[in-house]
């Protein structure tokens, strides 16, 4: 929505003081005694209360499925392997996975945890009313372990959005609330305060976290990517991990982490290739305890253009980074968008990202020959969304081999960019410099099934004769 964004339950000022202290009662203070027998105040309808009602319905449940291999064998067969050599049955299982969402868009995009759909094959969202719908992953970011999916909606199925907020401004000890799937207990709701701001988390020799909430608000398995919310029922963080060695210390991402990450996550040049000559900022700010309001410029790709501001797009109007994103991936290569800036209508002819060889690229640049994931490895593998390119063959000594990858390697992603089809990848490495570094994820299938990985590359030049 334009300009100031209201939170939600500010009807009667008075009221929500009362309700305040009830909340602040509720988290660990005294409660408070109707004054004079005021019964203006419902003491039982709190904020929580009311937050929940009016934020339950942008808040989704993620079941991912993933493919794992697993050996069989039975008691009859034990006893066998006594005397003779009797080989396990190994076949490949499917296993479900249990996080959260929420959405941020009405056309079907939800944000959710990285690590919640990271290398799944099949993505179903449940929603507040239990309407289940299929969802694809259209980015994510392993490093701020953020990803963005969307469902295709049906046309008796609409989406109530949740409101954004900023997380620049948090103080240490106010009140927060969490909405999720905790192992599988449809949308929970808890509270607690934030404990501290900026808190880093080591996740591993190779990846921390930065810039994180930390939260005694009860978060546990299935919580990932749920919201965290603020007194005001404005997303202010998304919950992402629990130290399973303590109790109640929790961590969320800052919500002002997926704003900033939003024109690479919605990239149109990624996800439909198309070059619309520039890119959306956003710039928040505060106005006072009950609102938050967005200032959206538009920067051309030409070198030397001033930056302008931006209110709408065809038409629609734009209140925040997200609606800007959403409004260009409307348009395909060969579309003309009529962006408003600085009070004025200008017509933008969208072009089509320039064709390049994928398969090419990948030679050169990875040392790796690819081909796209077909019909028969889907049907293979007994699943119906398996996404990537398929390794072929490496180049000894070549970029990819030095990292690790192998032959069989399904290349699902490299950096936040998804990686469905030769084409997308096509996208992705004529946008990488020669001697740059980055990540390429893959899916790999070993005795224990197929497992997820990541290897770090030094691409080569576009140029490069490969072997």
């Amino acid at each position: 929505m334009n300009g100031s964004q209201r939170r939600h339950g500010m009807t009667h000022q008075a009221g929500w003081m009362a309700r305040a202290l009830i909340l602040a009662g509720m988290l660990g203070g005294a409660m408070p005694t109707p004054a004079g027998g005021d019964e203006a105040v419902d003491l039982r309808r709190t904020p929580v209360v009311e937050i929940f009602e009016n934020c339950r319905e942008a808040v989704v449940n993620i079941n991912s499925t993933f493919i794992i291999r697993r050996r069989f064998g039975s008691v009859r067969d034990h006893f066998f392997r006594q005397f003779f050599d009797v080989p396990d049955v190994e076949r490949n299982v499917k296993r479900t996975s249990l996080g959260s969402g929420l959405i941020v868009h009405g056309d079907g995009y939800i944000v959710t945890n990285a690590h919640v759909v990271e290398g799944a094959v099949e993505i179903q969202v449940n929603l507040a009313d239990g309407t289940e719908l299929a969802a694809t992953v259209l980015a994510s970011d392993v490093e701020h372990d953020l990803a963005i999916i969307k469902v295709d909606l049906p046309a008796d199925v609409t989406l109530r959005a949740a409101v954004l907020g900023v997380s620049t401004d948090l103080m240490v000890g106010e009140p927060v609330i969490a909405i999720g799937n905790p192992l599988g207990y449809s949308h929970t709701v808890t509270t607690g305060i934030v404990s501290a701001v900026d808190r880093e988390l080591e996740l591993s020799k190779q990846l921390s976290m930065t810039g994180l909430i930390q939260t005694d608000t009860p978060i546990n398995p299935g919580n990932s990517g749920g919201p965290l919310l603020n007194a005001y029922g404005q997303v202010i963080g998304i919950n992402t991990a629990i130290r399973s060695d303590a109790q109640n210390i929790g961590f969320a991402i800052g919500v002002n982490a997926l704003r900033e990450l939003i024109p690479e996550l919605l990239s149109p040049l990624v996800i439909r290739r198309a070059d619309v000559g520039g890119r959306v900022t956003e710039t928040t700010r505060i106005d006072g305890p009950a609102g938050v309001s967005s200032s959206l410029r538009w920067q051309d790709k030409a070198e030397g253009s001033e930056p302008v501001a931006l209110t709408a797009v065809n038409g629609v109007p734009v209140g925040n980074i997200v609606e800007a994103y959403v409004e260009l991936l409307r348009f395909g290569p060969g579309d003309e968008m009529t962006l408003s800036a600085n009070g004025a209508d200008r017509v933008v002819a969208v072009r089509a990202a320039p064709p390049s060889d994928g398969q090419r690229l990948a030679r050169t640049m990875l040392g790796a020959q690819v081909r796209e994931v077909d019909a028969d490895d889907r049907r293979r593998l007994r699943v119906t969304r398996l996404e990537g390119v398929m390794i072929d063959a490496l180049e000894s000594g070549g970029p990819a081999h030095r990292g690790g990858l192998e032959s069989d390697d399904i290349i699902y992603q490299i950096g936040r960019y998804r990686i469905r089809n030769v084409d997308d990848l096509a996208t992705v490495l004529e946008h990488v410099r020669g001697g740059a570094v980055g990540d390429v994820a893959v899916l790999r299938q070993t005795g224990r099934g197929w497992v997820r990985g990541a290897a770090r590359i030094s691409f080569r030049d576009q140029e490069h004769e490969a072997l």
